[in-house]
């Protein structure tokens, strides 16, 4: 059990219509415009994840502390990743770093950090798709809900895609 002072945390990932995160180590649809949001969202923020994620990048995020959970050492890491050997201890990088911190992924991140987080920005790609990583269906009620974004198929989207924002409410003072 992670007991951590409830903080801004914010989860970001963008799942298909049938929870689908990844396919063959990789996100399995190219939207430059989802991406393109997912990289102001997260600016300037520390980002972190497993480290089959940061394998699908292979490179830092540029303007973001960039902070891989795993158990293996940091020297498999190219430089500018911290390394952290779990979720509290990826969270105390970045609050040391004065930077609030994102869960990018993967999917056993994404849940151990749930009950921690604030924020959600969960985008839905309007596709059913087969691969070999999917991510819990999360409970929003009683969450405040918003669209942020969304976007039709055109020449930079091939499938259509929403990405909605939801807002944990603050606790009831007594």
């Amino acid at each position: 059990m992670i007991h951590l002072q409830m903080e801004a945390l914010s989860l970001i990932y963008a799942r298909s219509i049938n929870y689908c995160i990844g396919a063959g180590g990789r996100v399995p649809w190219e939207l430059p415009d989802e991406y393109a949001l997912f990289e102001r969202t997260t600016r300037n923020h520390a980002i972190i994840m497993g480290r089959a994620s940061w394998e699908d990048h292979r490179t830092t995020l540029p303007d973001r502390l960039n902070i891989v959970v795993t158990s293996r050492p940091a020297a498999a890491f190219s430089k500018g990743i911290r390394v952290a050997r779990s979720l509290p201890e990826a969270l105390s990088l970045a609050r040391s770093s004065n930077l609030a911190p994102f869960v990018i992924g993967g999917t056993r991140l994404l849940a151990e950090a749930m009950p921690l987080t604030t924020r959600v920005f969960e985008t839905i790609v309007d596709v059913e798709v087969e691969g070999d990583t999917y991510v819990d269906a999360f409970d929003f009620t009683g969450w405040h809900a918003s669209v942020v974004d969304q976007r039709g198929i055109d020449a930079n989207n091939r499938y259509a895609w929403t990405t909605r924002r939801y807002q944990k409410p603050m606790p009831k003072e007594t």
